[in-house]
């Protein structure tokens, strides 16, 4: 998990065009990404990430449910809030811009690259250098009108995968994920995360 990072900013991975501004990677680490949310304008302490160990029955069962979103951060190959707060200004600017509109808004957004170099620090893993190459992607799965879509910045729409069975999206996901882990056989290099909802009533 350690040498685990991930920039939620660039969308391929350190390949994007050098005029653009590059977000420092960030480690794929619970507690990391729990206070970036948190800084961007996410307060409700119900929402948090938390890590995924395995796909075996008994390790998905130890994971909160409801879940959110699943993020899942892998190898690069060729096969595959508040009102005054940064996530909730970026939403109400962007809300009537098309998809490409919002990706190079949030490219220049040094209210959200501000957040995101507040944590970069934290985590396990060697501090990297906002022009460092990083050989690690990340993809996100969520439920849209009970179908599993996969989210990928190199890819240039959503991916939908199948029809969501019940609110388990954790278990939807899981054939989709196996497949990920195949293409990367042999590289260590591989964590998934989910975002969930807790219950603390």
């Amino acid at each position: 998990m350690s040498d685990t990072v991930i920039s939620v900013a660039a969308a391929n991975a350190g390949e994007a065009e050098s005029s653009k501004p590059r977000w420092m990677p960030l480690e794929g680490n619970p507690d990391v990404l729990n206070k970036y949310i948190h800084n961007i304008g996410v307060k409700n302490p119900d929402y948090e990430f938390v890590e995924v160990i395995g796909l075996d029955e008994e390790l998905l069962a130890m994971v909160p449910e409801p879940v959110i979103a699943v993020l899942v951060i892998f190898p690069i190959t060729e096969d595959v809030g508040q009102t005054h707060k940064p996530l909730s200004q970026f939403l109400e600017t962007t809300k009537l811009m098309t998809p490409e509109q919002r990706a190079e808004h949030l490219q220049h957004a040094l209210d959200m690259a501000s957040a995101n170099d507040e944590v970069a620090e934290e985590g396990e893993s060697r501090v990297l250098d906002r022009e460092e190459h990083v050989n690690l992607h990340f993809v996100c799965f969520v439920n849209s009108n009970d179908e599993v879509y996969e989210l990928d910045g190199r890819q240039p729409h959503p991916i939908k995968h199948s029809s969501a069975t019940g609110n388990d999206l954790l278990r939807n996901t899981k054939n989709v994920i196996q497949k990920l882990i195949q293409s990367v056989s042999g590289d260590i290099r591989f964590s998934m995360l989910a975002l969930t909802k807790a219950d603390r009533s």
